[in-house]
């Protein structure tokens, strides 16, 4: 009995690529809907492009606007409507994607206020020790695809030292909402089928994240702060005014000397916030991010902190 009946022809084949490519695009589809609104950060990443266009234009740098650039510690630790009452003629712009590192802040930076003209006169970048630190990982696909334009791939590129397969995620995590936003759809996905999943997961990134800032300046991590220096001398380029703000934790942590002297060679004011006068442990909602009387305590802070430099005129 032939047996040629059984094999199949390049047009039933077709059809199964076909159907194939269009489930992929369908879940590409439904990837995109779905992100913005997977939970906060994502819902905040997704207004940059609005966030942006409401800074003034660069040639009106010189009125009263200060970008405030970081992770969670400050999208949860800055009032901008309390610092706007204390200086009444300063407009806050807030770019504090969580779980974010200087190398982020710099993608996010060339993307949307370099690449959209909106570059701010005043820029503060809070951060703890790891935040700065060279050593810190590249979560390549959300930085791919949230914080990097196309163009700046080939950047990324070098100074990562990435190999081929890096580079090759990072354009399709880039172009691709089902890949770039992949962990975030698998930890809902378990967060669904395993009860208390992103609770217990929260803990413990907050626990390694205090290991980090209380193990950085030790010898496990050699620290290095090329990123942070690039990242410094761009803004210098720009002549952008940069705030340096090492921010509070109920410990106080060691940090490194080159900081300061990164600052001093690029122009930066180093706003020292670790040891802010009232503030203690029962500041702090989770042992790692400020509480609603830390954030007050530490808005009311560096709005006197500008008040004392004068940045803004008498207020």
């Amino acid at each position: 009995m032939s047996s040629d009946s059984y094999i199949t022809s390049f047009r039933q084949e077709l059809k199964v690529v076909a159907v194939v490519v269009v489930f992929l695009f369908l879940l590409e589809f439904l990837a995109r809907v779905i992100a913005p609104h997977l939970d906060y950060d994502r819902m905040h990443i997704s207004k940059f492009g609005e966030i942006v266009a409401d800074m003034p234009a660069e040639d009106r740098r010189e009125s009263g606007h200060l970008c405030v650039l970081g992770n969670s510690l400050l999208m949860h630790g800055f009032d901008e409507e309390l610092f706007g009452e204390r200086l009444p003629s300063v407009a806050v712009t807030k770019l504090t994607p969580v779980g974010t590192a200087v190398h982020d802040w710099e993608m996010l930076f060339r993307r949307y206020l370099e690449g959209e003209g909106s570059l701010p006169k005043h820029l503060v970048i809070g951060f703890v020790a790891h935040h700065i630190n060279d050593s810190e990982p590249v979560k390549l696909r959300r930085m791919a695809r949230h914080f990097a334009d196309v163009g700046d791939l080939p950047y990324l590129w070098d100074h990562e030292a990435f190999d081929f397969h890096l580079k090759t995620q990072s354009v399709l995590s880039h172009y691709s909402a089902l890949i770039g936003d992949q962990p975030e759809h698998r930890l809902r996905s378990l967060e669904c089928l395993i009860p208390d999943y992103r609770r217990g997961l929260n803990r413990n990134k907050d626990f390694t994240s205090r290991v980090v800032v209380e193990e950085s300046g030790g010898a496990r991590v050699e620290p290095g702060f090329r990123r942070m220096s690039r990242f410094l001398a761009r803004c210098e380029g720009h002549g952008i005014e940069v705030y340096l703000v090492p921010m509070p934790q109920p410990e106080v942590w060691d940090m490194r000397p080159e900081v300061g002297l990164a600052a001093a060679e690029y122009g930066a004011v180093v706003l020292d916030a670790r040891r802010i006068e009232g503030m203690g442990a029962s500041d702090f909602s989770d042992g790692y991010h400020l509480g609603e009387t830390g954030v007050v305590k530490f808005t009311n802070w560096l709005a006197d902190e500008f008040k004392r430099l004068g940045v803004y005129g008498d207020e």
